[in-house]
């Protein structure tokens, strides 16, 4: 009979332990991603709410058409825009995703509402074909600080996560146009902290406004880089479906009818198209104006020389 040491003892027990732990991380470890679509443009996916007592109003049912309206209606503003950019003819604030962006993300997201658990939400990520915004210098304050430039290769990012939750739709970004930077950006001279979300210079609007809801609504993350709509106002139908949770034991159902346009979605439409023919007759005014103030200062006569103080 082998007599086992103390040491064989215990390297048998701390085998044993490791096999425990591996064990219990496997188990508390949150499921994988589970694809929904993919494209040159980016991905959508299944993903766990990090908060485990959070429950969402899942599985939802909200039509592409719905959501293709909601992410339509997303704006963005640069507070930083130069002078040249506000007399140029490009209006502000600007829509945050593009057509493209938009065909490409709206029917994925209807897909991920449908399929998603109660503790499940829907991410994504884009990989933008243009820069929103031109480039901006940064100086700093530090002897011998110069301009910061961005690096010229590679796309701006964004990123997210949706979710419903009682009659309100959650249009979380984690990431917003975001474009790498080179590695020597942050130097000593002028200690300048790359911003890694995108948000810090951009402020996030909705249009109708009203169909907002105000940052009380926010649940969790940031509110400034959160969208809290109202779902029912945007399909412009007073009584639209509340989203289906499915119980624990589901019968069989018909499937959900889209949510189809009324004609108070052609009014919100027109009354974007005339906010910004207004944004665009308040610039032209301000282009106007300064035209004036610059011909003013041309025709005024040159200041008399004055004695020196002695």
């Amino acid at each position: 009979m082998r007599i086992q040491t103390p040491w064989s003892t215990l390297f048998i027990l701390l085998a044993m332990a490791a096999t425990v732990a591996g064990v219990t991380a496997c188990a508390s470890t949150p499921e994988f991603d589970t694809p929904i679509g993919r494209s040159s443009l980016g991905a959508v996916f299944l993903e766990r709410i990090p908060d485990r007592s959070f429950q969402a109003a899942h599985p939802a049912v909200l039509s592409p058409t719905l959501l293709q309206t909601a992410l339509t209606g997303i704006l963005v503003e640069d507070p930083h825009v130069s002078m040249s950019a506000l007399l140029s003819n490009r209006p502000q604030p600007l829509r945050a995703l593009s057509d493209a962006e938009v065909a490409f993300l709206a029917p994925l997201l209807s897909d991920g509402l449908r399929q998603a658990a109660a503790d499940q939400q829907i991410g994504f990520t884009l990989m933008h074909q243009d820069n929103l915004f031109p480039p901006r210098d940064t100086t700093g304050a530090g002897v011998g600080s110069g301009p910061v430039a961005s690096s010229s290769s590679g796309r701006e990012t964004s990123s997210g996560s949706v979710f419903v939750h009682g009659r309100s739709l959650h249009i979380q970004f984690h990431q917003f146009r975001v474009k790498p930077e080179r590695p020597d950006a942050v130097n000593m001279p002028n200690r300048r902290i790359p911003d890694r979300t995108g948000l810090i210079d951009h402020i996030l609007s909705f249009s109708p406004p009203s169909a907002r809801r105000p940052s009380s609504y926010v649940i969790r993350g940031d509110a400034a880089a959160t969208l809290v709509l109202d779902y029912e106002q945007i399909a412009g139908v007073a009584s639209a479906p509340l989203p289906t949770v499915a119980p624990v034991s589901p019968p069989a159902k018909p499937a959900a009818k889209p949510i189809a346009p009324s004609p108070d979605r052609e009014t919100d439409v027109r009354a974007l198209q005339e906010q910004m023919r207004q944004k665009d007759r308040e610039l032209e005014n301000v282009r106007k104006e300064l035209q004036d103030i610059r011909q003013q200062l041309n025709r005024q006569p040159p200041a008399p020389a004055t004695d020196r103080v002695r």
